[in-house]
């Protein structure tokens, strides 16, 4: 058995996850909204339960819905009806306005601010202090760079930086 260098124990893999998997709740921190996908999808057990982790410190609305695989990091805010998609990471700081939904997959980095009645697609990743105004769409797929501010909607599969944010490339 291999330590992490916080000293938790590695008890295996995926095979060794998908053999034992019905004693465990299962969350996924890769930061990457593909690689935790790939990852994600790798678990063929259908004895898996996935987990959600919120730290205690958030502050978030009765009104909001975290679906299974979710990790919300300290001292998040989400206000009011608002929905988490499942196996997102919502990292220190991040801040939820109203009516705004994150699909499955999205990442945000600490400090990202989304604004009200915004949309993030599939496996959205939001860099750094990102911010994004009111009723804005992000494409599935596409990243926005650290410090971007995004204040019109971004097609999917782009990486998009700047203030304001524009895309600078597409990825397949």
């Amino acid at each position: 058995m291999v330590e992490t260098a916080e000293g938790y124990s590695v008890l295996g893999g995926i095979d060794w996850l998908n053999k034992h998997a019905a004693s465990f709740f299962v969350v996924c921190a890769i930061g990457n909204p593909s690689t935790r996908k790939t990852v994600i999808d790798s678990i063929s057990s259908s004895s898996i339960s996935f987990g959600t982790l919120i730290h205690p410190s958030v502050k978030m609305s009765k009104y909001v819905t975290v679906l299974e695989g979710s990790i919300i990091c300290s001292d998040t805010i989400i206000t009011t009806n608002v929905k988490i998609g499942r196996h997102c990471i919502l990292n220190l700081g991040t801040r939820i306005g109203h009516d705004s939904v994150l699909d499955d997959y999205s990442s945000l980095m600490p400090g990202v601010n989304i604004a009200g009645d915004v949309v993030l697609g599939k496996g959205s990743y939001l860099g750094l202090n990102a911010s994004v105004i009111n009723k804005v769409r992000v494409g599935d797929w596409t990243t926005v760079g650290a410090g971007a501010t995004v204040v019109s909607d971004l097609p999917e599969k782009c990486v998009a930086v700047g203030i304001p944010a524009k895309p600078i490339k597409f990825v397949s």
